[in-house]
């Protein structure tokens, strides 16, 4: 299944949203979880940049 550029670029958005969180959080056990889900999210978007583009 070939991913849509929407859903990349809806990623990027969340990836965004994500950091901006990371950067307002003075909770340390809470960046951790939201560094976790950021990673995760740039192996998301890494991963469908590389089917798209194949």
């Amino acid at each position: 299944m070939m991913p849509q550029k929407e859903e990349i670029v809806y990623f990027i958005k969340e990836l965004c949203l994500l950091q901006k969180e990371y950067k307002l959080c003075r909770q340390h056990s809470l960046k951790e979880a939201i560094q976790k889900d950021i990673q995760l999210l740039k192996n998301a978007i890494a991963e469908s940049m590389a089917m798209h583009t194949n």
